[in-house]
């Protein structure tokens, strides 16, 4: 890196060390953005920790947005509002080196407006036989495992997935499944230039989730490049495209959900709505964000979502209402933490439901902003 980008060179962050970093007005972000897309990545942390990403100046939330351990690297997006001189600061509960590769920014009156879809939608899965029972347009990834180094053009817009073809970019979440070695995936326009950037980074066999908002190709696809073998997920949640919802961050992330027992983010009124109600095997609880900053018009809110001590394998959905969807936004191992940025559609009475496929799990609910 070279530039306003070496800001971070060989500052690793030690134990309960903050980090302040330049991201408006450089780097493409205009100085009227009012938020930036970020995704950040704890590097070989020396302990198992947290990362909490907010505004400069404002004070540091009770809230987090990446859980790693010792050892590891741990990818998450952030939408994160920037401070009064286009700043963002970075907390870490334990010493660790982190990259941060920029996405996108907000920026009022830009005309790109956001559409949330009425629940997400899976559209690419390419691990053989076919397991999400996908039809169609859907089954477009069916048997085509990603070989190390090999790129797959995944169609989304102008199909029968709810994105129309004049859509400029879309969000999703991407899965690593059952990875051969460690590596990552990158997502980009199709036909555009690889970027210098990571999406998902993965260990041997695991199952690994990332949120995405991405630039569609001139076709309406994005192309997943594999750096180790591995099936991937693709399931949508929602589209830009001109006039739409227009996205308003909290001056800081805000903890509006927490179902462990005993209330140990020592929440107070609204917010203890899910204290000791941990989520039961095929169970959905559902979640007023309501109340917290965002009000009663919002189409979509932006949640950082933390998965806590499963007690076996599972996945997590956060959807609107009704029946579960083929989807998820979080693959959590038994008896790990693992977070996930989830873009949810808001359903009627300003609520999201989290279902849980299996097993006992707590979750935590951070709100970051909300699209209106």
């Amino acid at each position: 890196l070279s530039g306003v980008a070496d800001q971070c060179d060989g500052a690793g962050l030690k134990s309960g060390n903050r980090l302040e970093i330049s991201v408006g007005a450089n780097f493409g972000v205009p100085t009227a953005a009012t938020a930036v897309v970020l995704n950040v990545t704890a590097i070989d942390p020396a302990a198992t920790g947290y990362l909490t990403v907010y505004p400069s100046g404002e004070v540091p939330p009770t809230a987090s947005n990446l859980n790693y351990r010792a050892g590891r690297v741990v990818a998450n997006l952030v939408e994160v509002g920037l401070g009064a001189l286009g700043d963002v600061t970075l907390f870490t509960s334990q010493a660790t080196d982190l990259a941060v590769d920029i996405e996108g920014y907000v920026e009022p009156g830009s005309g790109q407006g956001y559409h949330p879809l009425s629940g997400p939608v899976r559209v690419c899965d390419t691990r053989t036989g076919n397991p999400s029972n996908l039809t169609a347009a859907a089954a477009q990834c069916d048997g085509q495992t990603l070989a190390a180094g090999a790129t797959l053009a995944v169609t989304i817009a102008g199909s029968s997935f709810g994105v129309p073809s004049g859509a400029t970019a879309v969000v999703f979440n991407l899965t690593a499944v059952h990875p051969s070695a460690q590596g990552y995936l990158t997502a980009y326009a199709d036909g555009g230039a690889r970027p210098t950037a990571s999406n998902v980074n993965y260990a041997s066999g695991v199952v690994v989730p990332n949120r995405v908002i991405v630039p569609l190709g001139a076709d309406g696809a994005v192309d997943v490049f594999a750096f180790a073998s591995t099936d991937v997920i693709v399931d949508v949640s929602g589209y830009y495209q001109g006039t739409g919802s227009q996205y308003t961050p909290l001056a800081s992330p805000v903890r509006i959900c927490d179902t462990r027992t005993g209330n140990p983010s020592a929440l107070l009124g609204p917010a203890t709505q899910c204290n000791g109600n941990p989520l039961g095997s095929g169970s959905v609880r559902t979640v007023s964000v309501e109340g917290f900053g965002a009000p009663a018009t919002a189409t979509a809110v932006v949640l950082n979502v933390t998965a806590v001590a499963p007690t076996q394998n599972t996945f997590l959905t956060v959807f609107p209402g009704g029946i579960p969807p083929t989807a998820s936004d979080l693959n959590p191992a038994e008896g790990s933490t693992e977070p996930n940025m989830v873009v949810a559609s808001v359903g009627a009475g300003g609520v999201v439901d989290i279902y849980n496929l299996t097993g006992s799990i707590n979750v935590v609910f951070d709100l970051e902003g909300w699209y209106q």
